[in-house]
């Protein structure tokens, strides 16, 4: 966690809705949202990964609450002497700036991704300052998408383009990079105040009895069969996977769904629906969980 870019937790969830009931528009909307955002973020963990030379402290979707108010950083790179703080925006197609607003080329007003990045600037500058930090801040808003074009772009902004990336990053090569345990400190007390959910998250909602039970494939989302001993074969793309693999993808779904429910034998036998026996359920849990407790109220939870 906070090493590299993970989806959230809404984009979990929705992505298991979508194979067991189905998504409204709405959460269509929501979940293409998610998903073109977690694919930015992950082309820029790449790219950094691949270019950047030196070894400052990365961390990723670290999501703060400062003094009553959220931000989420979506990346943050710890040098000797300064933080670097990253806003990586996805954004496909032409837009254009006119004074302090943006819009797109058919004339509708988005949101200025420079007042959401002085702002969470502002939120870490307070955080350092509360613990007694003195580490400058720069901060930059990252266009990742190939397709992406800015018109009447101010040239001062804080703002880097795909292809100003890897200059960009080549001329942070030298920054001073020594990480002493300082720095670790910083990094640390970061992450420790993660806070999981965010109330602006919409919240989505859902039962057990309304899903459909199964095993889903990870690939196409069709309904997986046994076949043999050793794996469930896909009836829609009939790629097939180890069966203790494809059990535990789906006891994650049901965790995911349902964090606060306790997994138990016939929970996940049924969550399965009864597709797999039993004992390979058994299997799954005595490889990858452990039992707690005894008798009725055993119960399972993930080794990791």
């Amino acid at each position: 966690m906070f090493s590299k870019p993970l989806k959230s937790r809404n984009q979990q969830v929705l992505e298991i809705l979508l194979k067991r009931r189905g998504l409204s528009n709405a959460e269509q909307k929501t979940l293409h949202i998610l998903d073109s955002g977690y694919e930015g973020e992950m082309q820029f963990y790449q790219i950094l990964n691949q270019e950047l030379h030196n070894e400052p402290i990365k961390l990723f979707n670290v999501h703060l609450k400062i003094n009553g108010s959220e931000c989420q950083i979506d990346a943050l790179l710890i040098f000797q002497n300064e933080i670097i703080l990253f806003e990586v925006k996805n954004y496909q197609g032409d837009f254009i700036i006119k004074g302090d607003q943006w819009y797109t080329l058919s004339k509708q007003e988005i949101r200025n991704p420079l007042h959401q990045l002085r702002r969470t600037e502002l939120l870490l500058h307070q955080f350092l300052t509360m613990h007694n930090l003195s580490l400058k801040v720069r901060s930059f808003v990252v266009f990742i998408h190939p397709e992406f074009k800015l018109y009447q772009t101010p040239p001062h902004i804080p703002a880097v383009f795909l292809p100003q990336i890897k200059r960009f990053l080549n001329q942070n090569q030298n920054t001073p990079c020594k990480i002493e345990n300082r720095h670790e400190q910083i990094a640390k007390l970061l992450t420790s105040k993660h806070i999981n959910s965010s109330a602006f998250e919409s919240i989505v909602e859902y039962d057990y009895e309304s899903l459909q039970k199964g095993v889903f494939c990870e690939k196409c989302s069709g309904t997986m069969n046994e076949s043999g001993l050793k794996y469930m074969l896909c009836s829609r793309c009939s790629s097939s996977e180890d069966y203790n693999q494809s059990i535990l993808r789906n006891i994650k779904d049901f965790h995911t769904l349902f964090p606060h429910e306790k997994i138990t034998l016939i929970k996940i036998h049924d969550w399965l629906d009864r597709i797999v026996s039993k004992y390979k359920v058994r299997n799954t849990f005595s490889d990858h969980l452990t039992i707690v407790g005894t008798g009725r109220g055993a119960h399972y939870i993930f080794k990791d």
